[in-house]
């Protein structure tokens, strides 16, 4: 089972947790995600490519496919981001509108009640026929589909579901009335967002009271199926060592248990994966296999984890049997399963390889947490600082429960870093809010992106 964790400690972030591994890292962003709706305006159409770009409020231009629909330059209308910006490109955008929740989705210009075509049939009839009735005699105009998780829910929770889909629609549309330029007019809430993705979470863990206060009492009036919510005392992110494991997402290698090793380089193109026999002292048939079988789980928990998209080629350790390659497929296929973006997998090649393609939904985690860096002019990452200013500031919170005024800190940093600490303003309240002093040396010799914390103890 998995755990949510959510934290607000320096903006809305939520990890998913199995068994005290990191599993998924999302975070709030300014700029447009997956789900967004936006009120755009039509700032050019080319009709021989049957698309149109659109200006959302975001500087970049979303992109919106013509073959449904007929508008003009200047035109404003509705839309709702199917996938984020990414690289040099621009977000993906469609007018046909969905609002989700983990048991229902609801179409505002679709009609009538359907059901996921993985419920069994007799009780997918019966909710069809049981949400009729219910909603027969309401002003709730559109449609709505049934997702698989309801089959357990009781139809009044699944109601109040869809009452809540329609007023989230409303707020659309009211927001719309009163906007006369291109901008946001509605995003799911994060963890809202990430419980419509993922199934098996049956616990959330929050360190800021009041989110832990409103989504206690959401999960009760909507969310039967979580078990529990409690309230953590920050920093919940570095008790869980969120950021430690952010850290390792964020290295090209990934070192598995039999010696080898993955690369992960990610390219504007594409991403290669390359699986290499590292330590690996045992060159037979079965050791080989054996790390190939831990190189597939491992390459489908860091597409997730590190949120990759596009066209991946996974270049495995070489296997002349066939027998052994058309096994490591098949398990490549079992892991892949578990992952909620659309994911395509091509034929293992000639050469051993490996092709898919997967569906862009965020960016990156090397998008978002790093930048390219300056001394190698691109060709390495570093991470950004407000990255290494977020881990500082969870790490400082957490230990402020654990030392007394007596106590105190120093915190050693780079120049880059103690100018930009200098002028954040989470991080400066995280310093004045402190039960025990904290000190500030600056490290000339320290790259951006190295700290150190110690502490003097009071005796």
């Amino acid at each position: 089972m998995k755990q949510l964790l959510i934290t607000n400690l320096c903006y809305p972030q939520v990890a998913i947790m199995r068994q005290g591994r990191l599993c998924r890292l999302v975070s709030d962003s300014e700029m447009g995600q997956a789900g967004d709706i936006y009120l755009a305006k039509v700032v050019r159409v080319l009709p021989a490519l049957a698309v149109a770009f659109l200006d959302i409020g975001e500087g970049k231009n979303a992109i919106l496919s013509l073959l449904d629909i007929s508008i003009t330059v200047g035109q404003l209308l509705i839309v709702q981001l199917s996938r984020p910006a990414h690289a040099q490109k621009g977000a993906i955008a469609t007018t046909a509108i969905t609002l989700s929740s983990p048991y229902i989705v609801y179409k505002p210009q679709g009609a009538g009640i359907g059901v996921s075509t993985k419920l069994p049939k007799d009780k997918g009839n019966f909710l069809k026929k049981h949400l009729t009735d219910c909603l027969k005699n309401s002003s709730i105009k559109g449609g709505v589909v049934v997702r698989t998780l309801a089959q357990d829910i009781d139809s009044a929770v699944l109601v109040a579901h869809i009452l809540y889909l329609y007023e989230c629609w409303q707020g659309v549309l009211t927001a719309k009335s009163i906007s006369k330029t291109p901008q946001r007019l509605y995003r799911t809430p994060l963890p809202l967002a990430v419980l419509n993705d993922e199934t098996g979470i049956t616990s959330l863990l929050i360190d800021d009271r009041v989110m832990y206060d409103e989504w206690h009492t959401f999960v009760k009036q909507y969310l039967p199926s979580i078990d529990s919510v409690t309230y953590h005392t920050p920093s919940l992110f570095d008790t869980y060592h969120v950021y430690t494991q952010l850290n390792n997402a964020l290295n090209v290698r990934v070192d598995l248990p039999s010696g080898a090793y993955l690369v992960i380089n990610e390219c504007e193109a594409m991403t290669v994966i390359d699986v290499n026999t590292g330590s690996l002292t045992n060159s037979s048939k079965n050791i080989i296999y054996q790390a190939n079988l831990e190189a597939v789980q491992a390459v489908a928990d860091a597409l997730i984890l590190r949120q990759i998209g596009g066209l991946v080629v996974v270049d495995l350790i070489n296997m002349k049997n066939l027998d052994d390659q058309k096994a490591i497929y098949q398990a490549f296929q079992q892991v892949l399963a578990d992952d909620t973006a659309k994911v395509v997998l091509a034929p293992m090649s000639q050469f051993g390889l490996i092709e898919l393609s997967r569906e862009h939904r965020l960016s990156s985690l090397s998008d978002k947490y790093t930048h390219d860096c300056s001394t190698c002019h691109g060709v390495g990452k570093v991470k950004t600082l407000p990255t290494i200013a977020l881990a500082i500031v969870a790490k400082l919170t957490s230990l402020s429960h654990t030392l007394t005024v007596k106590d105190e800190l120093i915190l050693r940093v780079g120049e880059r870093l103690h100018a930009f600490l200098a002028n954040d303003d989470t991080f400066k309240r995280t310093i004045v809010n402190l039960s025990c002093s904290c000190h500030i040396k600056i490290m000339v010799d320290y790259a951006d992106d190295k700290y150190d914390i110690l502490q003097n103890k009071s005796r």
